[in-house]
């Protein structure tokens, strides 16, 4: 068979150049295209013809010539939208809302295994690009996504919303409702949402054995940024470099959390600025708790400088004078047992007891007193315990400023 051959059903049609299947109306113009697909293949649905083996609807292939030429392989199916906003290609798994699971749409991309052609890199398996803005476009509206993936049956995002995204991907809902079955009732639907991207890297092997690090699961690279080498992403969960690599904000809650089990849970580093800086502007910049018995909260080590600096408030008063005051150390027993027995030289441990009135005097007694302790010589808990010094201080003052 060749061109202006007839399509025979169940036969083989050759042809010789484009074949078109164009809708159209009759040349009278008095009805319109009768229904609105061009043109459709499937099965025989019920009934004694229908068949009862696996079959695809539509099978496009494409070719290409000669590979030494440059020539590239066709596509196999080529999805055209309506001009006004039409969609190129839907993918619908499950027959139409009738059936049970299914794939919308599966993108394999080919593999680089075969000689036959020139060398080439193995293909996408999906390809996502965004539709470009107007060039007259002033008011600053965005790209069209790259790829947008709405799992189950959360909203699907508003154009602005996922306007100039490479890829936007929303979690489902976890609606659960209470319904019956075998007549006791019972709550129905996911147990959690789900998250809005999840990435996980990949693995090494060699022979089926573990080799080398895993990579990233999510790598996110500043505009401007090189990809990094795998060395320096290799075995984290999200890396991120940019002017600022990695922001966490919340407007209420904790704006960012990190927790290991064994190992530390942050770790700051820098080759010539501050390692990490707290800041807050209506609570504490900074506070080291600890719960694990026999652990300090705070650790401060500098090979030559102080460990620690208090940067002092700069007052507009003078010291008129300086008056000689001996200190008195307070008498220790009852902080024997508070002191700890194992300890290291320049640990700085605070206690607080209720003091004696000095000179005595009858109730209400006076509010407890802190007192600070410097550990001088290393111990190592019974019988070579850590030995203390109290820090002696200068006469008590009370505070007047009411704004610190």
């Amino acid at each position: 068979m060749a061109s202006g051959d007839d399509i025979v059903s169940g036969a083989i049609t050759a042809a010789e150049r484009t074949t078109d299947l164009i809708a159209q109306i009759p040349s009278e113009g008095n009805v319109n295209f009768d229904g609105d697909i061009i043109f459709r293949v499937g099965p025989q649905q019920g009934g004694e013809t229908r068949p009862s083996q696996t079959l695809h609807g539509i099978v496009g292939i494409g070719w290409n010539g000669s590979v030494v030429q440059g020539s590239q392989g066709g596509t196999g199916v080529t999805g055209i939208g309506g001009p006004n906003q039409g969609t190129g290609i839907v993918g619908k798994g499950g027959g139409d809302n009738r059936g049970s699971g299914g794939i919308g749409v599966l993108g394999v991309g080919g593999s680089a295994i075969g000689p036959e052609f020139a060398p080439v890199d193995p293909g996408r398996g999906v390809l996502g690009q965004g539709g470009v803005q107007d060039d007259f476009e002033t008011t600053g509206l965005p790209h069209g996504a790259g790829i947008v993936g709405v799992a189950g049956d959360a909203p699907l995002p508003s154009f602005i919303e996922s306007g100039s995204v490479g890829v936007f991907g929303r979690g489902g809902n976890a609606h659960r409702k209470t319904v019956t079955v075998e007549g006791e009732k019972v709550l129905a639907g996911p147990k959690e949402s789900g998250p809005g991207v999840l990435g996980k890297g990949g693995i090494q092997t060699a022979d089926g054995k573990d080799a080398g690090t895993p990579s990233a699961g999510v790598i996110g690279l500043a505009g401007g940024e090189a990809p990094p080498e795998f060395f320096e992403t290799s075995n984290v969960g999200t890396y991120g470099k940019g002017l600022i690599g990695v922001k966490g904000r919340s407007e209420s809650g904790t704006g960012g959390r990190f927790e290991s089990k064994t190992a530390t849970g942050v770790v700051g580093h820098s080759d010539g600025g501050i390692g990490g800086l707290l800041s807050s502007t209506a609570g504490v910049g900074l506070e080291a708790i600890t719960s694990a018995s026999g652990q300090r909260a705070g650790i401060f080590l500098s090979k030559s400088a102080a460990q620690v600096q208090l940067v002092p408030h700069k007052l507009d008063q003078e010291i008129l004078e300086r008056v000689t005051s001996p200190p008195k150390a307070l008498f220790t027993k009852g902080h024997l047992k508070a002191l700890p027995a194992k300890a290291l030289a320049g640990d700085l441990f605070c206690t607080i007891m209720q003091a004696k009135p000095d000179p005595p005097r009858p109730p209400p007694l006076p509010a407890p007193e802190a007192v600070l302790w410097l550990c001088v010589i290393d111990g190592d808990d019974n019988p070579n315990q850590a030995q203390w010094r109290q820090v002696l201080l200068g006469p008590k003052t009370f505070g007047q400023n009411s704004l610190a």
